[in-house]
């Protein structure tokens, strides 16, 4: 064991310290970079072959996770939150199940009848269908913090009068918009003209 378990205790409690100080508008930007590198490394998996339903997926995931942030509707941050942590679990499913087939070219390709082919499809699920999935699924891990910071910072449940998070133009450099969507006032909405 590298850490006793005190010692891990007080690395996590720093750890969650150190990300509370940073503000909202950093959290979300940060937030924001995590999902814009799953949209790109889940493109990339998509390539593979075999064993790559995951991907689109989580392309998906991760784009309503940058829809949500965007649009700073509460009820869609939270259920990407929730999300998030389901898409950790299936990573390690999804690893359980075919990391090691991919890793030793199990893919149903028979190399022996057509080498250059077989050889190129086996590097490709190597590449796009394992090695995506790791990145996707370490960029996931990393914003499980992020996520919780920005819960437990009640920074999803946005404000009772409405307002955004950290006001327009805030100093982090981050601009938020002033409406922070609770839920179903879109239906009733009113356009530009009527207010």
């Amino acid at each position: 064991v590298l850490f006793p378990m005190g010692q891990l205790d007080s690395i996590a409690r720093e750890v969650f310290d150190d990300l509370s100080t940073m503000g909202p508008n950093r959290l979300f930007s940060y937030a924001r970079i995590l999902l814009h590198g799953q949209v790109v490394f889940g493109m990339i998996g998509c390539l593979t072959m075999v064993y790559g339903t995951i991907h689109p997926g989580q392309v998906a995931c991760a784009l309503f996770g940058i829809v949500a942030i965007d649009l700073r509707h509460a009820p869609l941050m939270r259920s990407y939150a929730w999300l998030v942590t389901f898409l950790l679990v299936l990573d390690i499913v999804w690893h359980h199940f075919w990391a090691e087939r991919l890793l030793r070219n199990f893919t149903g390709v028979q190399e022996n009848q057509e080498m250059w082919w077989g050889l190129m499809v086996a590097n490709t699920n190597k590449v796009c269908g394992f090695g995506m999935e790791l990145v996707c699924g370490i960029l996931r891990l990393l914003s499980i913090p992020l996520w919780f910071m920005l819960w437990n910072g009640s920074y999803l449940a946005g404000h009772p009068n409405g307002g955004g998070v950290g006001g327009v133009g805030s100093s982090d450099g981050y601009e938020v918009p002033t409406v922070v969507r609770q839920g179903y006032e879109m239906v009733t909405a009113k356009g530009p003209d009527e207010y």
